[in-house]
């Protein structure tokens, strides 16, 4: 998946856990930086605000903006 800064994704809740297993929740962070196959992230709102780096296979989804929906 191509990721930029400023994009927000849906990463899977087991970077956040420690857990090496997928969960069936993600939560919603923005991208800070982009390093071949790492990505640092950041939670949004309603999550408490929480930056790490994370492989990008973790990454379940992009979140479309309301702006890019409403091109559509």
């Amino acid at each position: 998946m191509n990721v930029r800064k400023g994009d927000q994704v849906l990463v899977n809740v087991a970077p956040f856990i420690g857990s090496v297993r997928r969960n069936k929740q993600s939560v919603t962070c923005e991208v800070l930086a982009v390093r071949g196959d790492e990505v640092e992230v950041r939670t949004l709102p309603p999550c408490r605000e929480f930056d790490i780096s994370i492989e990008s296979f973790w990454i379940d989804r992009k979140v479309e903006s309301a702006r890019a929906q409403s091109v559509g």
